[in-house]
């Protein structure tokens, strides 16, 4: 909440929460339709400061993994849902995020081709998202302690702030991101193993 780029980190740890608590609850096709049934049907209700809730924007993150279990298993039983729910997304919304969240992903599943530029853009997206504000503010304070006047070329100035940005993101995503990312893979757990320690301790 200290900078306004950051208001989405507060609904995806909603997220993350409770796809982890009740999600992966039970391993059942059934179970789990039903949970993104009732998960999505929740930006229905009306929540004070709803802005900041993960349940605003159910219908985008149910459409995420519905599309994720179609790209597992391409049947027209999975196709169902994406449907159902992108129609709630433009009830819920408005038209273009409907059209933008479909162009998307179409876009996915039908490029086969890895583009480079944009694979590394994908891998230090995250590292973007955190860092470009930071990186903002110290780079105009910068410029305003030389007194460098910047209203012209302002074009030559965003794509300079762009450059830099996306620099200092690929050297936080080396630095810090890949390296956690390489360190979680290293902890997983077995199938079953987290019902035989609720079995042992219940």
């Amino acid at each position: 909440f200290y900078n306004h780029v950051f208001w989405m980190l507060c609904v995806e740890f909603q997220f993350y929460l409770l796809i982890g608590i009740l999600y992966f609850l039970y391993d059942r096709p059934v179970y789990k339709l039903v949970f993104l049934i009732l998960f999505s049907s929740t930006c229905l209700l009306h929540f004070d400061n709803s802005y900041y809730l993960v349940f605003t924007y159910a219908p985008i993150f149910a459409l995420g993994i519905s599309l994720v279990n179609l790209y597992k298993n391409r049947s027209w039983q999975n196709i169902i849902f994406p449907i159902l729910v992108s129609c709630l997304i433009e009830y819920k919304f408005d038209f273009s995020v409907f059209i933008l969240l479909c162009l998307v992903s179409a876009i996915i599943f039908l490029t086969k081709s890895t583009i480079n530029p944009l694979r590394i853009m994908g891998d230090i997206s995250y590292s973007l998202y955190l860092t470009h504000p930071l990186v903002l503010i110290v780079f105009i304070g910068i410029v305003k302690s030389f007194q460098i006047d910047t209203n012209f070329n302002q074009l030559c100035w965003l794509i300079l702030e762009v450059v830099i940005a996306v620099f200092f993101a690929y050297c936080f995503y080396r630095a810090f991101e890949k390296p956690s990312i390489e360190l979680s893979k290293r902890i997983f757990y077995k199938k079953g193993q987290a019902k035989d320690w609720l079995k042992q301790n219940h």
